[in-house]
């Protein structure tokens, strides 16, 4: 047993097998659903936040839409910059950093004195928001805990975290709107990023991220700390480490082996977000068809967060999922003056550009070169 101590190795991925799916990550995934639901609170005060300051403030419709607008710009810029500080300096450094700017600049919009003061703020909290999705869900620090067998499942259900903090903004909006009024909304939905922060201590670092930066002795105490949650042994021999050459430099994103799934991805990203962010402000009377709409584009934007986020080697999947959250925000970006302008001049030409990002969409996802599916990740695979 000792001479196999000293002659067999095993990777990260051997030890999360042998752990499989147990207490450790189930609190791995109540932790980064709060994050979740923090995240999908501050994009959802969007749609309350405008007609109410539309009435109060009296503001134009481009006024309006360019609330929603500075916080997609916001996104676009801090998502690759969230994704270079996960990939060079840890997930969890990416993320209770990016949380902690959230906090405060939403805090400050609740006392936005005049417009373009909320402008400026709104904008910042975008720029946090960028970080959510590269250092932990679903894309990087999440997914990196989990084994082959649990890891889509696990980032499919996440989404549901997105969708209660959703619908948790809407009642907090019925109840608060009323008496209290929007700045007490805002003070308000930044209470899950606040609980969040003060359970974060306990999220260990990723240690897929600790083998590629050569950190044996961090990833090993990682590995034991889930061995004794999930009341398994950690297999016998040597951890693996990799030398690794390069630290998320956009330029891998562009090896031959990346070139195209990067560029169809982008292309996925900027129409699936333009027609996600589409259902927050097209407001009808099909309320049964919106519904099936939402649901669909739900599936296939978790479904590209699956894939993304398995697709690339642990030392650029940050910033792969970085620059591809940022190529989405343009679609964010440009959905409010289709949804709220161009949807008061034609309905049909509105519809038209939904449908056609679509399909779109639809014939990009047909070339994607690899199939990831029951896969291991990769921790370096770059020439």
């Amino acid at each position: 047993d000792c001479l196999r101590c000293f002659t067999e190795t095993f990777t990260v991925d051997d030890a999360l097998e042998a752990f499989g799916f147990g207490r450790f990550q189930f609190k791995m995934c109540l932790l980064t659903g709060l994050s979740l639901a923090a995240d999908a609170m501050e994009l959802m005060l969007l749609s309350v936040l405008g007609p109410q300051l539309h009435c109060e403030w009296r503001l134009h419709s481009y006024q309006v839409a360019l609330i929603t607008s500075v916080v997609f710009i916001g996104m676009g810029i801090g998502s690759p910059f969230w994704g270079y500080i996960s990939d060079n300096y840890g997930r969890r450094v990416g993320l209770v950093m990016s949380m902690c700017w959230i906090f405060y600049f939403s805090l400050l919009t609740a006392f936005s004195p005049v417009y373009s003061w909320l402008l400026i703020l709104r904008g910042i909290v975008g720029f946090g928001l960028g970080g959510i999705h590269q250092s932990l869900f679903r894309m990087t620090l999440l997914s990196e805990f989990l084994p082959v067998k649990w890891r889509g499942t696990c980032v499919l259900l996440a989404g549901l975290f997105w969708a209660g903090g959703a619908a948790l903004e809407v009642l907090l909006a019925l109840l608060t709107m009323p008496t209290l009024g929007w700045r007490w909304l805002v003070a308000l939905s930044t209470i899950p990023i606040a609980i969040f922060l003060c359970l974060c201590f306990w999220m260990p670092e990723s240690p897929r991220f600790d083998v590629v930066m050569t950190r044996r002795e961090k990833a090993i105490a990682t590995l034991m700390s889930i061995a004794k949650d999930n009341k398994k042994t950690l297999p016998q021999g040597k951890l693996v480490v990799h030398e690794q050459c390069s630290h998320g430099r956009f330029r891998d994103l562009f090896t031959p082996q990346y070139r195209k799934t990067t560029l169809l991805l982008w292309l996925i990203g900027l129409a699936e977000k333009h027609i996600l962010a589409s259902i927050l402000f097209i407001l009808t009377a099909v309320t049964i068809f919106v519904f099936i709409a939402r649901a669909f584009i739900t599936a296939g934007f978790q479904t590209v967060f699956v894939y993304a986020s398995e697709v690339y080697p642990t030392e650029v999947r940050s910033l792969a999922m970085g620059t591809w959250n940022a190529m989405g925000r343009v679609g964010g970006f440009v959905t409010p003056f289709i949804a709220q302008v161009l949807l008061r001049t034609s309905l049909h030409l509105t519809l038209a550009v939904y449908c056609g990002c679509s399909l779109l969409a639809a014939f990009a996802c047909l070339f994607l070169p690899t199939e990831t599916a029951g896969k291991r990740l990769q921790e370096t695979n770059l020439n």
